[in-house]
């Protein structure tokens, strides 16, 4: 399958492109590198790397050119979305910013798949952020939507809404992935929902981490390796009426959960520095997975402690060693 991963350089787009090149795939990546790094796709050939900006849709520009001609000489079977302003901060900060690089930027991709007759569309959605602040948990996928608490949320929820049209219409055949709290090595501080890799890092450099609030919130978290297991069936799968699925664990965990389980692997030396809770967070999130097991048959491998172990070697050997 000829395959474009935007945001292929970044922490699960680099994962995902890795195992669909050991797959025998063809794949070409789209990446801004803004929160990406060439370090990530070692194994992906540079003829099929491009550095360029997605546009505004009003907006034509050299890179908008480049995009299209790339569309049209590649001629690409499937397009894996993974690129989006991830910051619910920054979001909340410039919701303007946030709406042209995650609304605009997601249907402009989606015109070009239109008018160069890409087959299949993944979209990586955030299953901890379209629900809102939700009175069933775990959540499924069929739970009332209620108004995202933040910008980002919205933006997630509003490019679901424009790929249901496209899904309806015939114009080509999409899934959509709502992600928990994704994980693992090669995730960057750059991206707040990485707690993981932020406390790592702090206590790898001997500096105690800053919990927002009581650290009583929760969020299912969910190890990379397994979210690229569900992106590689969400390409297989043949049009299902179920095509929104959430990839979690089922399971929710505290920030002050996961805190002791990190800051055991530095024989409980630190203690964390809590601060004032920041505008926009939930409560609780936590995902129901039944359809992923029903209907994609995907279901996560790897627990939370142990994709904990894998990230701190991961980090020990990179970057601390």
């Amino acid at each position: 399958m000829n395959i474009l991963i935007v945001g292929g350089a970044g922490f699960i787009g680099s994962h995902t492109a890795e195992r669909l090149i050991n797959k025998g795939h063809h794949v070409a990546i789209i990446d801004d590198f803004s929160t990406g790094n060439e370090i990530n796709i070692p194994f992906i050939n540079h003829n099929d790397i491009f550095s360029i900006k997605i546009p505004v849709l009003h907006k034509r520009t050299i890179e908008d050119l480049m995009i299209e001609r790339l569309f049209e000489t590649r001629k690409f079977d499937a397009v894996v979305h993974l690129a989006a302003q991830v910051n619910v901060r920054k979001s909340i900060d410039d919701p303007l910013s946030d709406s042209i690089s995650n609304i605009s930027g997601s249907i402009y991709i989606f015109e070009l798949c239109r008018k160069y007759g890409v087959k299949k569309v993944v979209f990586s959605s955030s299953g901890g952020t379209v629900y809102g602040e939700s009175n069933v948990l775990p959540t499924p996928e069929s739970h009332v939507k209620r108004i995202p608490s933040s910008p980002y949320g919205i933006a997630k929820l509003t490019v679901e809404s424009y790929l249901n049209y496209y899904i309806t219409n015939d114009i080509f055949n999409a899934v959509i992935l709502r992600y928990g709290n994704v994980y693992g090595p090669r995730q960057t501080e750059k991206c707040e929902a990485g707690v993981i890799a932020i406390f790592l890092r702090s206590l790898f450099r001997g500096e105690s981490p800053i919990i927002f609030g009581d650290g009583d919130k929760t969020r299912d978290y969910v190890y990379v390796d397994d979210v690229v297991d569900a992106n590689e069936l969400a390409l297989d799968l043949e049009w299902n009426a179920c095509n929104t699925f959430n990839i979690g664990t089922g399971k929710e965990t505290s920030v002050n959960d996961l805190f002791n389980k990190i800051n055991n692997k530095f024989d409980n030396k630190f203690t964390a520095i809590y601060e004032k809770e920041r505008a926009g967070e939930l409560e609780r999130s936590c995902l129901d997975i039944s359809y992923s097991r029903n209907y994609l048959n995907w279901s996560p491998k790897t627990n939370l402690d142990d994709g904990i172990q894998k990230t701190y070697e991961w980090l020990k050997e990179k970057e601390f060693n």
